[in-house]
């Protein structure tokens, strides 16, 4: 079974288990898989992520960057909420499969809460290949709630060493959209999904309504300010006017200078810190990275619950969450900008993380032009 199979199949039973989800009370439904292995995606060289192209379909009214012309798949399921068809855009490159897609629910999904309808789709992809979910965390896409989730597939002849499947999901009104990457555990290449993942791209979105987003009222990031930071070069969307405050600290390359930008509300905390990184301190920028996420942890007391890298234009940078003994979950995105490190970070307690759109704010951050 290649990997572009197991990927439609994993994308019919998270529709299966989300639709489930949106007609609570009703007998779990499975779907009639069509039998016959599907054609083969792309099978492109382009390997590079520099080398994909975009991809649009008008009808699913989204746009994605794949290293390959992806084939298209349609398939009826039929689900606890109805008939639903799954179409999906997938292409496969050197065995590890990339794709999007889209199903549209039936009404009566609309009334179904859709942090819950998120964790059926989670729970069908799980279940389906009897995987074990690693990781997850909420996100958003244009005012819409989504899920990002990582599972682990175990080893079988289809997969040798096992595989990972890696997902963000998005309910638009009554559309699922799910963006997918599946590869054997050998060739997972974190700048392929992080890139596929960055890519993915909603055409002319409806506005969503006050009950379509995870923010709570009040939180939602249409209520925060921009701060400009000379200084440091930056701007950044926060929820209030911060406290600046610049202090040394000392480190094994020497003395640093740290400025801070924080705004603190009686729950959480975000703000932006910067400063220059010691001459004696250069070098690897994952390792210096790396030294920043362990360094956090550390003097959090906590342990880093998931990571993985991303970019700033060129710019190298680390996303990671770490969880405190006090069940307080810090989330932070660093760059190393040429000598200069910036943090972003926001602290909330665990059971209060969905009510805001951390993302929105991580994405909010931009560098001035010099």
């Amino acid at each position: 079974m290649k990997l572009y199979r197991l990927m439609f199949l994993l994308a019919v039973a998270t529709i299966l288990l989300a639709c489930q989800s949106a007609a609570p009370g009703t007998p779990e439904s499975r779907a009639s898989i069509a039998t016959n292995t599907p054609a083969s995606g792309g099978s492109g060289t382009a390997t590079s992520v520099d080398e994909w192209q975009r991809f649009s379909s008008t009808e699913g009214g989204f746009s994605i960057l794949l290293p390959a012309r992806p084939k298209e798949q349609r398939q009826p399921v039929n689900t606890a909420a109805g008939s639903v068809e799954a179409i999906m855009y997938i292409a496969e490159v050197k065995g590890t499969a990339f794709g999007a897609g889209y199903s549209d629910f039936p009404t009566s999904a609309l009334e179904a809460d859709s942090q819950a309808v998120l964790e059926g789709a989670r729970d069908g992809a799980a279940k389906n290949i009897n995987g074990t979910v690693l990781d997850e965390k909420p996100i958003e896409l244009a005012g819409y709630p989504g899920l990002e989730i990582v599972i682990e597939m175990p080893a079988g002849a289809a997969v040798p060493g096992g595989a990972m499947y890696r997902a963000q999901l998005y309910l638009v009104g009554q559309r699922l959209y799910q963006v997918i990457y599946v590869a054997l555990k050998a060739d997972e290449n974190p700048a392929e999904y992080q890139k596929l993942f960055d890519s993915f791209h909603l055409d002319n979105p409806p506005t969503p309504s006050s009950s379509s987003s995870t923010s709570a009222a009040g939180l939602s990031l249409k209520d925060w300010i921009e701060y400009r930071s000379a200084e440091g070069g930056f701007t950044v969307l926060l929820p209030a006017e911060p406290e600046v405050k610049t202090q040394s600290a000392d480190t094994a390359a020497g003395t640093v200078q740290l400025t801070m930008a924080m705004a603190e509300a009686k729950n959480y905390a975000a703000g932006v810190s910067f400063n220059e990184i010691p001459s004696k301190a250069s070098g690897d920028p994952e390792t210096l990275l790396a030294g920043g996420r362990e360094g956090a942890a550390k003097n959090l007391k906590g342990i880093v619950v998931s990571n993985k890298p991303i970019k700033l234009g060129a710019y190298p940078g680390t996303e990671f969450v770490v969880k405190t003994p006090s069940d307080l979950i810090y989330t932070a995105r660093l760059y190393l900008v040429d000598d200069r490190l910036y943090q972003i970070l926001f602290l909330v307690p665990k059971e209060q993380l969905d009510q805001f759109d951390v993302q929105g704010f991580f994405d909010s951050f931009t560098l001035l032009e010099k």
